[in-house]
């Protein structure tokens, strides 16, 4: 008998147990999984990246290779990232594949199945995948000596369904890269807005000082020291930054920084090894607090700037903002305290600041029209107003620094607030912007007539007064009653009085939900006997009684205290988990018998405490 040779076995094993080689190539396919609007995180500080699964069906044949891909538009034209390659695992054309989600960090894109030979790599109408949002989070880190391993920066972008914006400390560029995106099959990004925003670095926008001053010594925090020159993180010293970054499931970021500022052991300016041999705290921290919302559309960015020493700091900052470069006529900016309409700005101008809280509009092409998807339009809402605003001497002027002198007080803290909004259209960033103005402050209300503690002798009052807003008043209440506001914001309204003291009270509302009070006091003396009985006409009533108050709406609470035949007392306001509007304590409890018409103090509750950010 013969018996075949090891080679011939083992050309008849592979006959018998390797597949042939399909040849043909996968022109239609569909990504099944992840889902549509897939929202992941990936997290450069931990060693083992997010994996990302994904499968689907194909016309391939058994061991046709399948190249998944993610793909997005921008301004520049179609772009994709690899994500990794696969075979063909199924009779029927299903394939499926994990690995590493970093290859998409930071970006949101269409993820399709590709023939690998396609060197273009371009999908048909016949591909079809979810698109998926991926945002990235992570430090940049000292490298080598006694600071190795501190973070000193870091980077953060959170893409989401309609916009997306990278961020990076304080001292570095703050929030840049916000653009919109249009949800389409293949997202569309728009060009970048803001590029370089609420930037407190290490030069101001002249280059001839450091962009923080504090007790008249340039001041560095982390990404700004180290940008001195080469070694700079190596000094002792080395001022500290920490920070944590978080998001929701619709990739909405929270994020929360902690930033020390030091200055060289020279106040040398520029600062170099030779004059900077070491770091010195100068007392101050920086507190920053990031919020991204609005489907990627704006950033609340809040700064806290606090003593660490125990004593008071002048602080000298040029905050800095910077636009997209584009070529002339470059971006257009609209101050309404300075001109009604949007402008390029003479490079190397000063404006003086505004009076108050205020917006800065830009445009991040000057001329492009209303709703253009990739020249977008913005908007920078403060409530911290700046002593001067200086553009830059470039030509078209891109950027500007807004100057704020403050004292940073030894206890408590100085907070800064500002917003920054962007989309297609100027009424939507108009509206964006002035909601995030009126945020910045609670109307104010007079009563004009009558005056307080006044005596009349008929019970038809006309109560007038003003109320008045930053962006606008929404709604005036007299005694709970809806008044109407006029121009100027004047308002009117008819009370009847009853026999004795009436507490009148007014409320004024915005439209972000803040409230202001005015009360006046008004003692109603009637000329008759044939009138309501005043106390002297009714010798019978010699006490009035506290009826329980706790619990009831305060537009209850005041008809109860004056039928006991007391007085509406003055009315105080504390944050409580009550409802809004309801008596949560009362001075004189339930049940007590006091003098006829004593006043009974009560306080309401102004509903929940704000949330801190």
């Amino acid at each position: 008998m013969n018996v075949p040779s090891r080679a011939v076995l083992a050309v008849l094993a592979l006959g018998v147990i390797a597949p042939t080689i399909a040849s043909a190539t996968v022109t239609q396919s569909n990504v099944t999984s992840p889902v549509d609007f897939t929202r992941l995180v990936v997290d450069d500080d931990v060693l083992s990246p997010a994996q990302l699964t994904v499968s689907g069906t194909s016309d391939g044949a058994l061991g046709d290779p399948v190249e998944v891909r993610c793909y997005w538009t921008d301004t520049l034209g179609a772009h994709s990232n690899a994500f990794a390659t696969t075979d063909v695992v199924a009779a029927d054309g299903s394939w499926s594949i994990t690995d590493a989600a970093d290859s998409f960090e930071g970006n949101a894109c269409t993820l399709l199945a590709v023939d690998p030979g396609d060197p273009a790599g371009q999908p048909t109408s016949a591909h079809t995948g979810p698109r998926i949002f991926v945002a990235q989070k992570g430090s940049l880190l000292v490298s080598g000596g006694p600071n190795d391993g501190r973070a000193y920066d870091y980077a953060v972008t959170a893409p989401q369904t309609t916009g997306s914006a990278t961020y990076s400390s304080a001292g570095s560029c703050g929030l840049n890269d916000s653009r919109t995106l249009t949800a389409s099959n293949t997202l569309v990004f728009s060009n970048p807005l803001s590029t370089c925003s609420d930037s407190l670095g290490r030069l101001d926008i002249s280059g001839t000082r450091s962009a923080v001053r504090v007790d008249g010594q340039h001041a560095y925090m982390s990404r700004g020291a180290k940008d001195l020159f080469s070694g700079a993180d190596q000094l002792v010293g080395f001022p500290a930054l920490n920070w944590t970054g978080t998001f929701d499931a619709n990739n909405a970021l929270a994020l929360t920084e902690q930033a020390d500022l030091a200055r060289c052991s020279s106040n040398t300016f520029p600062a170099t090894p030779a004059s900077c041999t070491q770091f010195v705290a100068v007392g101050v921290r920086l507190n920053r607090t990031i919020v991204q919302d609005r489907l990627g559309r704006r950033a609340t960015i809040t700064d806290r700037w606090s003593s660490t020493d125990g004593q008071n700091h002048s602080l000298d900052a040029a905050v800095h903002d910077e636009q997209r470069p584009v070529p002339a006529p470059g971006a257009s900016f609209r101050l309404p305290w300075v001109n009604a309409a949007f402008q390029t700005q003479t490079p190397g101008i000063l404006a003086a600041g505004p009076a108050g809280p205020d917006t800065i509009s830009v445009r991040g092409r000057a001329g492009a029209p209303d709703g253009d998807h990739r020249d977008i339009r913005g908007a920078i809402v403060f409530d911290t107003v700046p002593s001067q605003v200086k553009f830059a001497t470039s030509n078209p002027s891109q950027s500007f620094d807004s100057t704020i002198v403050r004292t940073v007080p030894a206890v408590g803290g100085l907070t800064m607030r500002r917003v920054y909004v962007w989309g297609e259209n100027e009424a939507t960033v108009d509206a964006e912007a002035r909601a995030g103005l009126d945020a910045y402050g609670a109307p104010t209300v007079r009563v004009d007539t009558p005056v307080d503690h006044t005596t009349v002798d008929d019970p038809n009052l006309t109560v007038t007064g003003v109320a008045r807003d930053n962006v606008g008043v929404t709604s005036v209440t007299v005694d709970g009653a809806a008044t109407l506001v006029g121009a100027g914001g004047r308002f009117s309204q008819h009370v009847v009085l009853h026999a004795g003291s009436n507490l009148i009270h007014v409320t004024a509302t915005d439209a972000a939900g803040n409230t202001s009070p005015a009360d006046v006091e008004v003692t109603y003396m009637p000329r008759t006997a044939d009138s309501v009985a005043t106390p002297k006409a009714a010798p019978q009533v010699t006490h009035c009684t506290v009826p329980k108050l706790v619990g009831r709406t305060f537009s209850k609470a005041r008809p109860a205290i004056r039928a006991g035949l007391c007085r509406v007392g003055h009315v105080d306001r504390a944050f409580s988990h009550r409802p809004k509007g309801e008596v949560v304590r009362q001075a004189i409890p339930a049940g007590w018998r006091k003098s006829y018409l004593t006043s009974v103090r009560t306080t309401v509750s102004a509903g929940p405490a704000p949330r801190r950010r």
